[in-house]
């Protein structure tokens, strides 16, 4: 079957100059093809970065099935099917494109057409709609578009969601599960922050399942050759965008603005009289491939599930030596098993074999084996590490270790007698809310918990990136954390002002700017001095070097000056020194040539933050491919580091574009002399007149403006989208619903019982104690039972409905206790399908009670009767009876199943002085642990699963597939 192929194109709003692209990296999807004849091409030139992109993939054979263009609604949508047309014109797939208007070559042609269906002034997403409809009606469904309109700041959650379900919806929809959607992304226009949250969000639909997302390629163009000098903006460019912003709160300049839109509409009719020119030079740009992105994301998921299980096989992908990877499984292995000896002795020669990774990874391992890294292991950090990961089961029974150790058989019994107590699920005694506090409550006695830090008491480190655009003079409004409007003081660099702001409130203790060696340093050196012009000393001499660098000489064509790399290190060393003075450090971070190596780029960034700092994000000037390295690379020092915390991410923008801007762009408004071409006297004498009265309007205006208005927003909800991919990848790998938490809580907001519900019935579920699970999660069961409030619940839980659904179904099927039986196997065969050894010790827990629903239904025991306690031997009979050649029998191995499983699930008899415990592990060890238990884990399935069919408990299936369900490939779709 088919791939269906998937390219999202962000737009812009403005009409871009042609350019051709030269594709650094290959596409992943296809080797490059021979060098026939229809390849050999002169260079070609596109108007817009994706049509580039659509003839690379096409002729990599990957042609996309559909195309999605995302934008404001000031985007400039009205060319897509121009775009269209050069992406397919000289591929072998040119016939999809009509020769109509619509999708006319020529921009201005295409422009026009579209302007049927979505008119000039129509700010109307219906309108837009129709747009839309209008191009794949003409293209007669050999090619799907799609339009997804996003608000110019996201700053909400309902914002964020819709954007994903747009994506879930319209784009995605009800595919086949077969059929593997392959997403292409050009991140190379429109909004800094729309690559990032692009990406983020098809992240989170992969991890929610039901189609087989794969983020192929990631492509962003940046200038070929040495980089040009800023031409600042001309004055009526700047009059014009001192009327759009003055407009919203000055009545004279609103008026002046509704004149200047008629004039500017008769004026554009007119320049399209003006003969046509020969066309521009084609700029030269280079495009990438940053497949890289992924590599961090995925990192970045692995880090945080490993923060949260405490798993090492999270780490495996990330660890250069295989050795390295058995010996922590076989280490984790005995430690599930608590077999603490064996353990230690293999977690020390695992750190010996990791001794040549990178020192951050190393730290975190450290971190996670502290328990074992003494002279004598110190089970007390073992179960603090438990209880960190919501594990209380094994916290529990490491502290019955330790009470027996202490000679406090007391405390021991205690909580013996709390796990006990879970067998008796049929009691009506039994309340679990006393259950789960008095776990609690046995291991906080034994290791009280540590007080956390103040998230406000952690230093701030502001990044901020220099680019090479052309700055304004802007005066910045943004809101603080208290929800009051403050304006900055005017300044061409946005991460000045944002610098002061967090100064002056003693929240600022280290400034890094990153750009280029050519990058616009002058720009920002020049906005830091009128910012902290009251910092005498090393800083100011600190900026005299920076603004020495990325502007040109006198002369035309000088080429810029670049930052050599000993001026950085200057610079460094002098920003250390000043900061006794200037109460934050201050550095700087050259990116040449990074773009192609993550780890470089995680490296210099991760050396510029410290542990306990929370991190703002200015990406206001930054290239595109920044914000969704930058935010990668500190997400993964968050679960690195100690107190790493990605607090904001900044974007200054001038708001939104009003068409009058159009009008610097106007050939006749440019240059008066052109009024000389147009071809009829009356069209001179009439363009002569709109310019008359546009001047009119204009002149009385300064010459030199004082400064623009801006916005400089928090972008809350692209940081949010990166939390949510990250949370709902942990919910996928461990299957516990803690991981959602935050989720749940942002939205029920207004029912804050439902997320709590969620939280106690999930901790209960983990602990097999179902019952439990649903009693203490009734309402927020009840919540997704009723089909209605799929359309009616909050905008983030909508997009996980379907996956909420079926997780609160199976808690509430399972509180039944003929069904236990069965849900205990299923969850028995997913902890295995997964392979670490901490999910396939989880397996024997889950027969345990599978086991022991079998005999509670079939020999109906209950507590009160003598056989009760007996049942253990019942069931092995029952076990032997059913599979007498079990596996590794030879090594005495079987006999000791089920006084294994219920020495791990009941705390029972837990000590070295027990014999039939030394003579299993020393059997265990004898088979190898690798081997031994996956082996084990799944005969023991298998037995179960047989013996529950023959009392009826699982009812027989077909095992047959159809045909029509078989997988092409089966190995394949396992991995997706």
């Amino acid at each position: 079957m088919k791939d269906t192929d998937i390219l999202v194109c962000a737009l812009g709003n403005v009409s871009y100059s042609a350019a051709t692209y030269d594709f650094i990296d290959d596409c992943e999807a296809a080797p490059a093809p021979q060098n026939t004849g229809a390849d050999v091409l002169p260079p070609e030139s596109f108007s817009f970065s994706g049509s580039a992109v659509m003839t690379r993939l096409i002729r990599q054979k990957c042609s996309p099935d559909i195309v999605v263009f995302t934008g404001t609604m000031q985007s400039n949508w009205r060319c897509a099917g121009s775009y269209l047309r050069q992406g397919f014109r000289n591929t072998a797939q040119k016939s999809v494109i009509p020769e109509t208007p619509l999708f006319s070559e020529d921009l201005d042609t295409a422009e026009q057409e579209a302007q049927k269906y979505f008119p000039a002034e129509s700010s109307s997403q219906e309108d837009l709609r129709k747009l839309a409809d209008a191009l794949n009606q003409e293209l007669g469904g050999k090619l799907t578009v799609k339009f997804i309109v996003i608000p110019r700041f996201l700053n909400t959650e309902q914002d964020k969601a819709a954007f994903i379900r747009d994506i879930k919806e319209r784009v995605i929809g009800e595919t086949d599960s077969r059929r593997r959607l392959r997403f292409h992304i050009d991140m190379s226009n429109g909004l800094r922050f729309l690559p990032v949250l692009t990406f983020l969000s098809l992240e989170c639909l992969r991890l929610l399942g039901g189609a087989r997302i794969s983020i192929k390629n990631i492509f962003c163009s940046e200038v070929a050759g040495s980089p040009q000098k800023i031409r600042p903006r001309d004055h009526d460019t700047l009059k014009l965008r001192d009327i759009c912003n003055r407009a919203k709160n000055d009545a004279g300049a609103s008026n002046d603005l509704n004149a200047i839109s008629e004039l500017a509409k008769a004026l554009d009719l007119l320049a399209k009289k003006l003969p046509k020119s020969p066309a521009p030079r084609p700029k030269k740009f280079n495009m990438r491939n940053l497949s890289l992105c992924d590599d961090l994301f995925r990192s970045t998921e692995r880090l945080g599930t490993f923060r949260y299980s405490g798993e090492l096989a999270n780490l495996y992908p990330l660890l250069s030596s295989p050795r390295a990877c058995g010996i922590a499984e076989e280490g984790m292995f005995c430690e599930s098993l608590s077999f603490y000896s064996r353990a230690r002795d293999l977690f020390r020669d695992f750190q010996k074999a990791i001794a040549s990774e990178k020192p951050d990874l190393k730290r975190l391992i450290s971190e996670r084996l502290s328990w074992c890294s003494g002279k004598d292991f110190d089970l007390k950090k073992l179960v603090k590490m438990y209880s960190g990961v919501n594990d209380y089961l094994h916290a529990s029974l490491t502290a019955v270790r330790i009470l027996e150790n202490d000679e406090n058989p007391g405390k021991a019994a205690r909580i013996k007698m709390t796990l006990n107590s879970v067998n008796h699920l049929n009691s009506s005694e039994k309340q679990s809310a006393r259950f789960l506090k008095s776990i609690r409550n046995c291991i906080s006695e034994l290791v009280p918990e540590d007080e956390k830090a103040a998230a406000e008491d952690c230093s701030g480190t502001l990044i901020s990136f220099v680019g090479r655009d052309s700055y304004d003079l802007m005066k910045y409004r943004m809101k603080q954390d208290d929800g009051t409007d403050i304006t900055l003081e005017p300044m061409k660099f946005a991460g000045a002002g944002l610098a002061k702001y967090l100064s002056d409130k003693n929240r600022l203790k280290r400034l890094v700017l990153c750009g280029t060696a050519s990058s616009a340093w002058y720009l920002a050196a020049e906005s830091l001095k009128e910012c902290f012009k009251n910092k005498a000393g090393s800083f100011q001499d600190i900026l005299d070097i920076l603004g020495s660098y990325g502007d040109t000489g006198p002369e035309k064509d000088s080429p810029v000056s670049e930052m050599p790399l000993e001026d950085q290190e200057t610079i460094n060393e002098l920003g250390k020194i000043a900061a006794q003075d200037l109460g934050f450090e201050f550095q700087v971070v050259l990116l040449n040539d990074l773009i192609e190596k993550p780890e470089l780029i995680a490296e210099k960034i991760s050396a510029k933050i410290p542990e306990n700092t929370s991190v703002f994000l200015d990406i206001t000037h930054c290239y595109r491919y920044v914000p969704i390295i930058f935010s990668s690379v500190l997400f993964m020092l968050s679960y690195l580091r100690r107190n790493v915390q990605l607090r904001q991410i900044w974007y200054g923008d001038m708001g939104e574009p009003h068409p009058v801007l159009s009008l610097s762009c106007n050939k006749l408004f440019q240059n008066e002399k052109t009024l000389e071409m147009l071809p009829a006297s009356e069209d001179r004498e009439q363009a002569r007149e709109i310019l008359g009265k546009i001047r009119h309007i204009l002149d009385p205006r300064p010459e030199d403006l004082t400064f623009l208005y801006g916005d400089l927003r928090s972008l809350t909800a692209v940081s949010a989208v990166l939390y949510d991919a990250l949370d709902i990848a942990k919910y996928k790998e461990t299957r516990d619903l803690i991981c959602l938490e935050r989720i749940l809580k942002t939205d029920f907001a207004d029912r804050p019982d439902l997320a709590e519900q969620a939280r106690q019935s999930s901790l209960y579920e983990n602990l097999c104690c179902f019952r439990e699970s649903y009693e203490t999660g009734r309402d927020i069961i009840a919540f997704f039972r009723d089909p209605a409030n799929e359309d009616n619940c909050p905008p983030f839980v909508k997009v996980l409905y379907r996956e909420l659904s079926s997780y609160f179904h199976a808690i509430e099927n399972n509180r039944l206790t003929g069904e236990r039986t069965a849900f205990c196997i299923e969850k028995a065969k997913a902890a295995l399908s997964k392979g670490s050894h901490r999910e396939l010790v989880r397996a024997l827990f889950f027969l345990y009670e599978g086991y022991k629903s079998i005999a509670e239904n079939v020999l109906h025991l209950d507590e009160a009767d003598d056989a009760y306690d007996d049942k253990s031997s019942i069931i092995r009979h029952w076990y032997k009876k059913e599979n007498p050649d079990l596996i590794y029998d030879q090594y005495g191995v079987s006999k000791h199943f089920y006084k294994l499983i219920t020495l791990l699930r009941n705390g029972r008899e837990h000590n070295k002085n027990d014999d039939k415990m030394i003579e299993t592990e020393e059997a265990i060890a004898a088979a190898g642990p690798g081997k031994f238990l996956k082996s084990f884990v799944a005969a023991a399935v298998s037995t179960a699963e047989k013996l529950a069919r023959d009392y009826g408990i699982i009812k027989e299936r077909d095992t047959e597939i159809s045909e029509d369900f078989a997988p092409e490939n089966p190995e394949a779709d396992g991995a997706s």
